[in-house]
């Protein structure tokens, strides 16, 4: 298991030798050294700050998926002070600590995490997908007034609309229901209006995804019930919109922001004997989506410290006032990630800063990169870009710093292609 107290001591003497002043970096950037301080990189910083568990301990809803049998051994415990699925505030804390869980898939998990809300925005407060109903409810405590309700429905039994629009008229707002007819000859399509009914304020309208009720319908006449199973502003699910005097807004019933203080204690994850990622500091920590799919989960300006283990290799890498936001989306297993701030590690060659020119995409299973350009920058001004293209990897080094500040490009004295793997298991084509 890596450790923070394994690595302590070694890590409070190379801390307390670091200088982290913009113009102090000490790595010097040359041709040996350019695919070690890749690898490094690649170690480091992508690959552990895209493994590292903890964006997924923030709240009740994981730690009861975890209690409900995670560990196959050892154990995980913690402590929220709101159940599954209810509202969280500013101010609230919690922690998570892992003992040697070993999970299902092989995984092991060992550490603290304790944690401090700050402010959290949107409609969903308890970061659990919400129906119709709570999200009428969150819309009522947001605007601080109670809401009637409009929705495709008339004299008790609902009907199909495609979509609904609001028209203003006289000062007040109307909604109508609105059917899309298409005419295959002429291959043309256009909305059919079905009904409209005169809004007043505080009112929320809901445009319902409905399903044929086949026990209820006939030859002549067709009814619909709910559809099962969606969640209002996802697919497949209900539109919810709600009008305030004579403006309307379309309620994103799924989507919040939150912000939390989080004190991180060893919070260790070992994917397999090769691959172990700990974290140890007090970082700022941002998370936000829209629809529970697609994640933006940030490091903001944080000091801390990861260390990895690699084929039984240890590395630390201090990083001071980063910044990491990385969005990953849970449909596509797809991401990407943008960094900026400075790294100092042995196997950095000493202090970098680190910056995304454009910003790096790949795929979250083993968090390779398959696009975008680092540039890191070393010792008076000698600079080095990464540029990653499917599995190739491209390295380009000014080697003695007269490249134009804010140039894109480099001034080039040293080039070396390799591949992601190769990083990844320290294969270098030039060593010192």
């Amino acid at each position: 298991t890596v450790a923070c107290s394994d690595v302590k001591d070694e890590l409070d003497v190379f801390r307390d030798d670091i200088d982290f002043e913009a113009n102090d970096r000490t790595a010097d950037i040359e041709l040996e050294v350019m695919e070690p301080m890749a690898a490094g990189i690649v170690e480091g910083i992508i690959r552990a700050l895209g493994h590292s568990p903890v964006f997924d301990i923030l709240d009740a809803n994981a730690l009861q998926s975890m209690q409900s049998g995670t560990c196959v051994t050892g154990s995980v415990t913690g402590a929220f002070p709101r159940l599954p699925g209810e509202n969280y505030s500013h101010g609230d804390t919690a922690y998570v600590e892992y003992q040697d869980c070993v999970t299902a898939e092989g995984y092991v998990l060992s550490g603290r995490v304790d944690l401090g809300y700050g402010p959290i925005q949107g409609l969903n407060r308890s970061f659990n997908k919400i129906d119709t109903d709570r999200c009428i409810a969150q819309i009522e405590d947001l605007e601080g007034a109670g809401y009637s309700l409009v929705e495709n429905e008339l004299d008790g039994d609902y009907f199909y609309a495609d979509a609904v629009r609001f028209v203003e008229r006289g000062g007040s707002l109307d909604a109508e229901w609105l059917l899309l007819v298409e005419d295959e000859e002429l291959g043309t399509s256009n909305f059919e209006l079905l009904s409209r009914v005169s809004l007043e304020a505080n009112t929320v309208v809901v445009l319902r995804a409905l399903v044929v009720d086949e026990a209820r319908s006939s030859v002549e006449t067709t009814y619909y019930s709910l559809a099962p199973g969606g969640y209002p502003s996802l697919d497949g699910g209900d539109m919810v919109y709600y009008v305030n005097d004579s403006s309307w807004n379309e309620a994103d019933c799924q989507q919040y922001e939150r912000t939390i203080a989080a004190s991180v204690q060893g919070l260790t994850l070992e994917l397999d004997a090769e691959y172990g990622v700990a974290l140890d500091g007090r970082v700022t920590l941002y998370q936000a989506t829209e629809d529970q799919s697609a994640y933006l989960e940030s490091f903001v300006n944080s000091d801390f410290v990861m260390t990895t283990t690699v084929l039984n290799r240890t590395n630390e890498f201090v990083f001071r006032d980063f910044t990491a936001e990385l969005i990953r989306n849970d449909e596509t297993r797809g991401f990407s990630l943008d960094l900026s701030g400075q790294v100092a590690s042995t196997a950095l060659e000493g202090v970098i800063d680190l910056a995304t020119q454009t910003v790096l995409q790949g795929f979250y299973t083993q968090y390779q990169v398959t696009a975008g350009k680092l540039r890191v920058s070393g010792r008076e001004d000698e600079k080095m870009d990464i540029t990653f293209s499917g599995s190739s990897v491209k390295l380009e080094a000014d080697t003695d710093g007269d490249t134009i500040e804010g140039n894109f490009l480099l001034d080039i004295e040293a080039t070396i292609n390799t591949f992601w793997q190769d990083l990844v298991n320290g294969y270098f084509e030039y060593t010192e």
